[in-house]
């Protein structure tokens, strides 16, 4: 069994519908750690908010691509805390 297998993950990120919540920015919402992560359509491309600084975004070429970075994310961020 290689080291990856062994490594901790958490549950997938949770996509939700953005709210009147002054925190929801972006059409898609998810919790991860140290904040929220943010997806918004435009035009040609989907701008996504990491969870731990809303200043710093990235541009997908779609909605797939920008859950799949947060994902990543999400799950190295995840495990980092829960080793040594």
């Amino acid at each position: 069994m290689d080291d990856a297998s062994n490594t901790p993950r958490a549950k997938p990120l949770f996509w939700y519908k953005a709210t009147d919540h002054p925190q929801d920015n972006g059409q898609w919402v998810a919790y991860g750690i140290g904040g929220r992560y943010s997806m918004q359509k435009e035009r040609d491309h989907v701008l996504l908010w990491w969870a731990e600084d809303n200043f710093r975004w990235e541009r997908c070429k779609d909605f797939a691509e920008a859950r799949e970075k947060a994902e990543a994310d999400w799950q190295a961020k995840f495990a980092e805390r829960l080793l040594p």
